[in-house]
């Protein structure tokens, strides 16, 4: 299956200062204090058999796509790479990766934030070991995926716009 999008991920991010005193009263229990954004490049990983890879960080019950959170001036193809490489030991090229958009949603980890996803599709038939925060990574088919507990961005995103392209 091939994808064939005509987007650049070729921005680089420049993370916003501005302030939001109100996240900081006591009462709310949320890690975004200076954004309630979290920017992050992530990728929908399939297989020959149609099916997609999805993981659980450490000490969280969410399973999402792999990825992670673009640092300063970082295009998100380059955090892309870096965090494929961290978590899964996946060297990634550039011509690999199909730009699909962006996607946001509530954050699964960060009550209170949103998660600003810059989102790649990448075929991979290779075996992978779950490194760094991921405690586990898990190829599964599209009704596997609805019996686990996915992050939200996955379950109302990523999943219908997996099986819209896998399905062709």
């Amino acid at each position: 299956m091939s994808c064939t999008v005509a987007l650049s991920a070729n921005t680089v991010y420049k993370p916003s200062i501005r302030s939001y005193a109100h996240l900081a009263s006591p009462h709310h229990k949320e890690t975004c204090v200076t954004s309630p954004y979290i920017h992050i490049a992530a990728a929908l990983i399939y297989n020959t058999q149609r099916e997609m890879l999805l993981v659980r960080k450490a000490d969280t019950p969410y399973f999402m796509q792999a990825g992670g959170k673009l640092e300063a001036d970082e295009r998100p193809i380059d955090a892309l790479r870096r965090e494929l490489n961290e978590e899964l030991g996946i060297d990634l090229m550039d011509q690999q990766a199909v730009y699909l958009g962006n996607f946001s949603a509530a954050a699964a980890n960060e009550p209170g934030c949103q998660v600003v996803a810059e989102l790649f599709a990448l075929q991979l038939d290779q075996p992978l070991q779950a490194n760094a925060e991921i405690a586990e990574a898990r190829w599964v088919s599209f009704a596997e995926a609805e019996r686990l507990t996915l992050a939200e961005l996955t379950r109302e995103q990523v999943l219908p716009l997996a099986r819209q392209l896998l399905s062709a």
